[in-house]
């Protein structure tokens, strides 16, 4: 290898460095390249991107989103009854029930108004 071959590549090199070292301390954002668990004051785990998906909050904890209030997991929904040919009142009655259910969780939790 000529003397120009390796300067080039030293040039190459430190080039490559210099870049990841302005990328991690100067750019508004933080890339993470490990897996990422973030745990509360009490050592419980609130965020865990382990196994190629990310986890928020645990089976007993606490999650609220859009600067809401964390509140633990909602209830069960009961399924609305199912219908035959035409729905009753009471079938009707069922549904809207499940539906406001659902609204209610999701405005808890913060994800709609």
């Amino acid at each position: 290898m000529t003397n120009e071959e390796r300067l080039s590549l030293i040039e190459e090199k430190l080039n490559k460095v210099l870049a990841y070292y302005e990328q991690e301390n100067f750019s508004d954002k933080m890339v993470l390249r490990r897996n990422l668990i973030l745990k509360d004051k009490d050592g419980k785990v609130v965020l865990n991107s382990q196994d190629g998906g990310v986890t928020i909050g645990s089976a007993s904890g606490k999650v609220g989103l859009y600067g809401k209030t964390p509140i633990v997991k909602a209830s069960a929904i009961a399924a609305p009854s199912a219908a035959g040919g035409t729905y009753s009142q009471s079938q009707v009655d069922s549904i809207v029930t499940a539906v406001n259910a659902i609204r209610v969780a999701l405005q808890n939790i913060g994800i709609t108004n």
